[in-house]
């Protein structure tokens, strides 16, 4: 599965484009106090999750005891307090030690160009005195006067970088060549369209745009540990028939969340972490976990936005995914979803919630044997949703690869399409 005869060169951009974003990191970026330091850890995987045994409280039963030595053992292998939006540092960090690269241009298929769009944006987001329409021209500049020939020879169709964002639209705002609210303009400049764009949320109807898994905070160092897990996720018991993670939208009051949020509430067969009250933390993914694991069905739907972390959350946990939006999974994750929807997720449109379809009638259509079925299709296409521990990421081509592998492919693949269209034109 991995390279297939096919190369990679990473431009060598300068470190104001990357490393430099990167040392900045307390405070150094916008005026508002912005600290990721943590989040850049482990080449960007965040700090490792802290499973230190604590002293059980001394009321606590000895079954209620062991019960929560077993689900710290759950996490104390592989886990970190890992931040989504790091996604562009993954990648380049990745991509450095990729059996893929090469050191020569001439050789390569694809160029990579390891900008952190999205650190750099902060900038152009927080700060005003900044003109965010002009965010990526200097990079152009740069690719123009140094790539040469690999920049020119194909108009850009064979490069491509990576956005650690979960919209396109937080980068292609603009209009009449000035930016009217939120975003920034890169994806607007000329010589960026033709780019493949690797991202966490797509804009369906671009062809040159790729959605990836959200990081989630597993991270196995071995196939071993991703074993582990898999067998946990198998023998778990499961005594709820649904959860919700989520919490209702000030500005929405008739929303899909708080009808999703008051069935859920009025269920005794649904389990509810009200994300108000600060339970959704991403740098805590415990008490979420704990919930997904010992759930049948997880709803997921869209809140200000079509996609969220709390999807792929659940998909690693073994919990069934229920889907009210196409463009919450269908449509965003084509390199990593089976094509067959109904092999591993639940679709029911958010027309029937507003008319009244009761969403545990709906669950409990399906048989034990149904839902046995589904939970191992996801089992198995979990490695392709894992970014596996960099140093160690190896092992798991003998698994079909993990999220960031699958890209990589894909994202061959559709340069490979691009450049026979071009030479066909």
């Amino acid at each position: 599965m991995i390279c297939r005869g096919k190369h990679i060169y990473i431009h060598n951009l300068p470190p104001e484009f990357n490393s430099n974003l990167v040392a900045r990191c307390r405070y150094g970026i916008t005026s508002r106090l912005i600290n990721f330091c943590p989040h850049t850890s482990n080449d960007g995987l965040g700090m490792n999750l802290d499973s230190k045994k604590q002293r059980p409280p001394r009321n606590r039963s000895g079954s209620a005891i062991a019960a929560a030595a077993a689900v710290d053992d759950a996490f104390r292998h592989g886990w970190y307090k890992t931040d989504p939006y790091m996604l562009e540092f993954i990648f380049h960090s990745r991509l450095q030690s990729y059996p893929c690269r090469t050191s020569n241009a001439s050789m390569a298929d694809a160029f990579f160009i390891p900008y952190y769009a999205r650190l750099d944006a902060l900038r152009y987001l927080y700060n005003t005195t900044q003109q965010a329409e002009t965010h990526g021209k200097k990079l152009v500049e740069w690719l123009k006067e140094n790539a040469g020939d690999e920049w020119r020879r194909n108009g850009g169709c064979d490069h491509f970088m990576v956005l650690g964002r979960t919209t396109s639209w937080d980068f292609d705002v603009v209009s009449d060549g000035v930016v009217e609210s939120w975003g920034t303009g890169i994806l607007s400049l000329p010589r960026m369209k033709n780019v493949t764009t690797v991202l966490l949320e797509r804009k369906p109807w671009l062809e040159n745009e790729q959605a990836v898994p959200y990081p989630t905070s597993f991270h196995p160092s071995s196939v071993l540990e991703l074993y582990r897990w898999l067998a946990k996720v198998r023998s778990v018991e499961r005594r709820s028939l649904f959860a919700f993670a989520g919490a209702t939208q000030a500005h929405l009051k008739d929303s899909i969340r708080s009808r999703l949020l008051q069935q859920c509430s009025e269920s005794v067969a649904c389990s509810l972490i009200n994300c108000h009250q600060r339970q959704c933390s991403t740098h805590n993914p415990k008490p979420i976990m704990n919930v997904f694991l010992r759930s049948k069905f997880c709803l997921q739907p869209r809140g200000d936005i079509p996609t969220g972390r709390l999807t792929f959350d659940g998909m690693i946990a073994g919990c069934i995914p229920v889907f009210f939006h196409e463009h919450s999974a269908y449509t965003q994750y084509t390199l990593h979803f089976p094509s067959d929807r109904k092999s591993y997720s639940v679709y029911i449109s958010e027309e029937q919630i507003t008319l009244g379809t009761s969403i545990e009638a709906e669950l409990l259509k399906f048989s034990e044997d149904k839902i046995e079925q589904m939970r191992e299709t996801i089992v198995s296409f979990i490695p392709k949703l894992l970014y596996a521990r960099h140093s160690h990421a190896a092992g798991f081509q003998s698994v079909q690869g993990d999220a960031f592998d699958t890209t990589l492919e894909g994202v061959l693949q559709k340069v490979a399409r691009y450049k026979e269209q071009l030479n066909l034109s």
